[in-house]
């Protein structure tokens, strides 16, 4: 059975965002975007990051995050073991019906009722 794990990062007042630039997500007008980096981009942290990605895993991602992944990562070299794990893993995206992802081994998950694809990967489903 597959284990559903997230990974997020999360400041101590609230503040859910990866450690991308500035301009990384502006949505709602966020302006603090990329304050993460000058605190944690160090060797520890890197080293947790890439522990996320070193078992056996399969990613499923929102549209929004999908489609920010989909693209930075594809353009980092496979030298990067994070780019190499999420360029080369199993990905589903939760989208509307139609959707098109445009990316290597990714499936779409109908957002009108996710739960149930959700539910068979979980029982299906190997790793993370």
């Amino acid at each position: 059975m597959m284990r559903l794990t997230v990974n997020t990062f999360l400041t101590l007042d609230g503040v859910m965002q990866a450690p991308g630039a500035a301009d990384e997500d502006p949505s709602d007008g966020f302006t603090a975007g990329g304050w993460q980096v000058p605190y944690t981009a160090d060797a520890d942290f890197g080293e947790i990051v890439t522990s996320w990605l070193e078992t056996p895993h399969t990613a499923l991602l929102g549209r929004t995050t999908f489609e920010m992944f989909r693209a930075f990562w594809p353009q980092v070299d496979d030298s990067d073991p994070v780019a190499r794990a999420i360029n080369h893993t199993r990905r589903y995206v939760v989208a509307h019906a139609g959707y098109e992802p445009d990316w290597g081994e990714t499936t779409v998950i109908d957002s009108a009722d996710p739960l149930p694809a959700i539910a068979r990967l979980k029982a299906e489903g190997r790793g993370n």
